[in-house]
């Protein structure tokens, strides 16, 4: 059976199409944890409803999905993703720290914002998820050179750490910018829209499929991006076919 491939835009309209309900079930003295959800998943195509558990209990989150299986997460590993608090030091951490249980269990689930904060934040847990396996792929679009050039620390790091990073980009910076250069960096400069207007990030999660994770974010105005992410290793691994087939 055949793979399916998701190109950037493919990949928006697939997620795009999956309705999604998430019910959060929450003690009477954590209601607040209900609204902030909410805050973060009432985008079109989403329901976030509230079941009332007894107090003590640890509240927990069901997703559900037009054609997927239920997955059911500890809410304090969905709030500690939507935090945005993940600190910025992650490169000091040590090697043999286990992947953040934020992440763990949120495969097949999927996410769109229009909030730009958030879509770095997301960035920035699947740059650290590459950096805390330390091998497999990761798979950049940068739009343009010197939006890459901008993160050399963070990419030295992880060049370093033994991850392979293959950079797109639709067009080069200045000649004055002096680009990185590593063994295991990859650069594929090609003119094209969904180079110069997509913004993306697919970890291959270095031969785990539970680790595969991918954020494709559109720019649809000057500054202004549409973005989604998943978890699901099949759709992961549809976009990193399409980007190795292509480029």
């Amino acid at each position: 059976m055949n793979e399916q491939v998701y190109s950037p835009q493919s990949l928006v309209d697939e997620i795009d199409a999956r309705r999604r309900t998430i019910t959060v079930f929450v003690p009477p003295d954590e209601t607040d944890a209900t609204t902030d959800l909410e805050d973060h998943f009432a985008t079109r195509n989403v329901t976030v409803e509230t079941r009332t558990i007894p107090v003590g209990r640890e509240g927990f989150v069901v997703v559900r999905s037009e054609g997927l299986p239920q997955r059911t997460v500890p809410l304090g590993a969905v709030r500690a993703l939507l935090s945005g608090n993940a600190g910025s030091e992650w490169r000091t951490l040590p090697t043999d720290v286990d992947t953040p249980s934020a992440v763990v269990g949120l495969d097949e689930l999927c996410f769109r914002s229009f909030d730009r904060r958030q879509m770095l934040f997301t960035c920035r847990e699947i740059e650290e998820r590459a950096y805390r396996i330390g091998h497999g792929t990761l798979h950049v679009g940068f739009q343009r050179e010197g939006a890459f050039e901008a993160q050399r620390e963070v990419y030295e790091a992880l060049l370093t750490r033994g991850v392979t990073v293959d950079a797109y980009m639709g067009s080069l910076g200045s000649e004055a910018v002096g680009r990185l250069e590593h063994p295991n960096l990859s650069y594929h400069v090609d003119p094209v829209p969904e180079l110069s207007n997509y913004w993306f990030l697919a970890y291959d999660g270095g031969g785990e499929p539970y680790q595969k994770c991918a954020l494709v974010a559109e720019e649809r105005a000057r500054g202004r991006y549409y973005g989604v992410w998943t978890y699901d290793p099949s759709l992961v691994a549809g976009l990193v076919a399409y980007l190795k087939a292509t480029y």
